[in-house]
């Protein structure tokens, strides 16, 4: 045990030895200071929710990285300098392959680029007209330079009313239908990424009621903040135009065939043909009896198109443990005809 404790010590002692010869200053080139990182200082006038969180955010996006760090030391750059030597040795090359990392130096440091960047993130998030100040502090003794970005935020902009710009389109009364379940509310903050949401959410909403094209693409929003004083936003969400028309009713479920052992290049054609409770169970030689196979299959005819329907339907075939894999596969028959598939 003693011999145990002296060895595991001894590989300590060597390890900081290693660390501390892994200073990378004495690697960078004249005139150059390498990048460290920025820091961030947000302040506001008023209370701002979630103000860690916008912090946070704002500096994920903030570009460059520095370079990173393994208990405070710069590993991945160092083997990197090491590398770059005339003989750097078997340890240095094998450590460079697996974790080095190129330099990042403040001369490749943008800070009005990151300014733009943070003004954008801001915007998606309500707050217009911010002003942003940065500054590089440049410490030459180490050989290493700060950025720091001093955020200044006004009263965001908030949400006054949400309404859909009626169309005679049949998709529009459908969506209608479903704004009071949206989580976009007068006096919320107006927010980039929550009418994606929300679009996301009306396009997921309006699938499981049969609109097997429609798209949340098709969907737009206009705010309009002439109307209303105090940084208030009219919100209206419309129709993009030339929406096909295919996309803007729902389809039906028009026949439903199942082929219990479907195998690819197979003549379905010449298989035989079972018909049960409105589906047609198709196969060669009988693999699964439909009797036994039809209640796993949740799908209907003249039932409205449903994704969530067809995920269902396929978790139950799955869950029997006869099948590896479930494909349903939906076929548009004339759909501009009948707005059906099969």
């Amino acid at each position: 045990m003693q011999k145990y404790l002296y060895k595991s010590s001894i590989r300590f002692i060597l390890l900081l030895l290693v660390f501390q010869g892994c200073s990378v200053k004495k690697f960078i080139p004249e005139g150059e200071l390498l990048y460290i990182g920025a820091e961030i200082e947000v302040e506001s006038d008023t209370i701002v929710k979630d103000i860690k969180n916008l912090k946070s955010e704002l500096e994920d996006v903030i570009r460059p990285e520095p370079n990173s760090k393994i208990l405070g030391m710069r590993l991945g750059l160092y083997f990197h300098y090491k590398a770059q030597q005339e003989k750097p040795g078997f340890i240095n090359r094998f450590f460079n392959k697996r974790m080095g990392e190129e330099p990042v130096y403040v001369s490749s440091v943008q800070t009005t680029r990151s300014e733009d960047i943070l003004t954008n993130r801001l915007e998606n998030r309500g707050f217009f007209f911010s002003t942003i100040i940065s500054d590089l502090e440049e410490d030459e003794d180490k050989k290493e330079a700060k950025a720091f970005y001093d955020v200044r935020l006004p009263d965001p902009y908030l949400l006054e009313s949400y309404v859909l710009d009626n169309d005679s389109v049949p998709v529009t009364k459908a969506i209608d239908s479903m704004l009071a379940d949206s989580r976009l509310k007068p006096g919320d903050r107006f927010d980039f990424y929550a009418l994606q949401t929300e679009r996301n959410r009306l396009d997921f909403e309006l699938k499981k009621m049969g609109y097997y094209n429609f798209s949340s693409n098709f969907l737009i929003f206009e705010a309009d903040t002439n109307r209303v004083d105090n940084k208030r936003v009219e919100l209206f969400l419309r129709l993009k135009k030339d929406v096909p028309s295919e996309s803007t009713v729902p389809y039906k479920l028009r026949n439903i065939t199942v082929y219990p052992n479907y195998s690819v290049g197979i003549d379905t054609i010449a298989q035989d043909t079972v018909r049960l409770r409105n589906k047609n169970f198709i196969q060669r030689e009988l693999f699964f009896k439909p009797k036994r196979l039809e209640p796993f299959i949740v799908l209907e005819e003249e039932q409205f198109y449903n994704p969530e329907t067809s995920r269902s339907t396929s978790r139950r075939l799955t869950s029997i443990g006869a099948y590896k894999f479930v494909n349903i596969r939906y076929d548009e028959v004339d759909s501009l005809a009948t707005d059906s598939i099969r």
